[in-house]
């Protein structure tokens, strides 16, 4: 085992923060609408259960 020289104490910080990034990111989650990963959104649609050939054609619209 190699030791770096990181107590406990020099992680708790980032453990508090990092549990407040995830709840703050659920919440982002239910409001926009992902229920599931991966989510895919093009603009502000959200993509649902499309093959991706049907993708790909609402890629090209919003490039042409």
């Amino acid at each position: 085992m190699k030791r770096v020289g990181v107590t406990i104490s020099d992680l708790e910080p980032l453990l508090k923060d990092s549990e407040s990034n995830i709840a703050n990111n659920k919440i982002l989650a239910e409001k926009i609408g992902v229920n599931s990963t991966p989510s895919v959104f093009l603009g502000n649609e959200k993509i649902n259960q499309l093959s991706y050939e049907d993708i790909q054609k609402k890629l090209d619209s919003i490039n042409s």
